[in-house]
């Protein structure tokens, strides 16, 4: 089986990795550049032990880290960076590497845990013989939750919280932990059985824009709904390759019904350059689709044309009759989760717009984040800061404290007195080098870095040094009077916005490259459409 990579992610890297090779290539330096310590943060009880990673750039150099403890009489450290909790209190565990440091604070306690159970999945509707697992999390990891139902004639579960849909009807889960207590509403159809209700096409809704929850990102649109629990398809994460890291692609707006054609369908999607996309998936093959042909032409897709993705694999590509801004692709890539071989990706083809501003530049507010509060990795003194500042409110539904990854947001009726609209602080990034990504509300295209103001701003709040910018790459840089820290304003034009970053000169990253990787982590907390890769590498263009 082709890695999907090869097909609907073929030939592009997410979200313009590829703009790299622009960027010169400089050689490995013998010292070691950059070291991310996780976790930064950590809570043990008497007794318990963690380990603690540090990652040190360059990789392919072997670098000695050491680990010392600040107070071994509450927590020791060992050669390897495995922290012994011995005592009630804090301490602070140090790694370093050549002149770098990095800190985790260790605090240790003697009382039992607080238990905390969270439930992700109020309702399920699963259709007769099929399974849904429940979605939740119990703080402590290990503590054990035990699942009942009050009708096992309607829906059975198990111990991990599997439901097995038995007969059609009603049937409430009930979950506990430790006193702590939720429960699951389900409902059991009986159009799962290969049935397609009469005149019902089991190709997705094409509504590239459905209404979610931004809670959990989950599809909420009624349209959508009713149309997906008519086909039996359920509410239920696939799995559908792995990204240029090697990370699996897991999309969780997806709908599953094995025993229908069309097995699986996928909404809020993103191209590579911000194109809004819908995947839907099929039992049948590029060579042998008639069912898959047929529903396509229902929806308007008759006149497909046979190409070649990069590399001489097959495809056909088409427009809707209709509506020529959107546009069709099928390939052959298998995925044995969905029991599918055939991928139909449809594309919305939209010029870029303006970005929406909330007003022109204000040159002399100081509304930067504090970047010197963000790197002691203290959550208190961050959110202290921001207070102080008093212009922006915390976020704590899509921030992470222990991972000290926080989002604030601008106040409402305060829009007009600053520049930026949200700011998101991420000491403990899934990749790359720790940053503050800000959303401005001023720059509506590429034109606007020229202004002036711009360099104002940035010296009003401390970055008046060595200011550039560049119109055609989107981009304004400078840095403050020391030299040791950067802020960079980057048109994300495929997304249709502008963000204020806030760095170390240490990084040694692409500048491409990390700007990619924030965007990416912002899209993740604020639960922006899933970016896919491919769509666009066919080796001959004539949509």
């Amino acid at each position: 089986m082709r890695k999907l990579s090869a097909f609907l992610f073929a030939g592009l890297l997410v979200l313009g990795l590829a703009s790299c090779d622009d960027d010169p290539i400089n050689p490995l330096p013998i010292e070691p550049v950059s070291m991310t310590l996780s976790p930064t943060a950590v809570t043990l009880q008497v007794g318990e032990t963690t380990q603690l990673t540090a990652t040190v750039e360059p990789k392919d150099r072997t670098f000695t880290v050491t680990f010392t403890s600040d107070n071994e009489q509450v927590a020791t450290v060992d050669a390897q960076g495995v922290v012994q909790a011995v005592a009630e209190g804090t301490a602070r565990i140090t790694a370093r590497v050549g002149s770098l440091t990095e800190q985790c604070v260790v605090t240790v306690s003697n009382s039992a845990p607080t238990i905390t159970l969270e439930l992700r999945t109020p309702t399920l509707t699963i259709p007769k013989g099929q399974t849904a697992q429940i979605d939740y999390t119990v703080t402590p990891a290990d503590t054990p939750v035990t699942f009942i139902s009050d009708k096992d004639e309607v829906a059975t579960v198990d111990a991990q919280g599997l439901v097995t849909a038995v007969a059609a009807g009603s049937a409430t889960i009930s979950l506990a932990a430790a006193g702590q207590k939720a429960q699951v509403a389900v409902t059991v159809t009986d159009n799962g059985g290969g049935k397609t209700p009469q005149g019902l096409n089991e190709l997705p809704i094409l509504n590239f824009q459905p209404e979610y929850s931004f809670g959990d990102g989950m599809i909420t649109d009624p349209e959508i709904l009713e149309h997906e629990a008519q086909l039996g398809r359920v509410s239920k994460p696939i799995t559908i390759g792995t990204d240029e890291f090697g990370q699996p692609i897991k999309i969780t707006t997806s709908f599953v019904n094995t025993d229908l054609t069309i097995t699986a369908v996928a909404y809020r999607l993103a191209t590579e350059d911000g194109k809004d996309a819908i995947l839907a998936l099929s039992k049948e093959s590029l060579a042998d689709c008639p069912k898959t042909l047929a529903m396509l032409a229902e929806y308007g897709f008759t006149n497909l044309k046979d190409e070649q993705f990069q590399g001489g694999a097959p495809a056909k590509v088409g427009k809707k009759n209709d509506d020529s801004s959107i546009s069709v692709q099928l390939y052959d890539e298998p995925i044995s989760e969905t029991q599918s071989i055939l991928s139909i990706a449809f594309i919305r083809n939209e010029q870029e717009k303006e970005i929406d501003t909330d007003h022109p530049i204000l040159p002399a507010v100081k509304d930067f984040p504090d970047y010197a509060a963000f790197m002691t990795g203290d959550v208190a003194k961050i959110q202290a800061a921001e207070e102080q500042l008093g212009l922006r409110e915390y976020w704590s539904g899509v921030s992470d404290e222990p991972e000290v990854n926080l989002m604030f947001a601008t106040k409402d009726g305060l829009e007009s007195q600053t520049n930026i609209k949200t700011a998101y602080y991420v000491y403990t990034p899934d990749r790359g080098v720790r940053f503050v990504n800000c959303m401005v509300n001023f720059i509506k295209h590429r034109e606007d870095l020229s202004d002036p103001k711009i360099k104002e701003w940035f010296t009003a709040n401390g970055f008046g040094e060595n200011y550039q910018y560049d119109v055609e790459q989107g981009v304004a840089i400078s840095q403050d009077a020391a030299g040791k820290v950067i802020c960079e304003i980057y048109i994300d034009t495929g997304r249709n916005r502008a963000f204020l970053r806030v760095f170390g000169k240490e990084t040694a990253e692409a500048a491409r490259l990390a700007r990619h990787l924030a965007s990416e982590q912002y899209d993740r907390v604020m639960y922006r459409p899933i970016p896919i890769r491919g769509l666009k590498a066919m080796t001959s263009q004539r949509l």
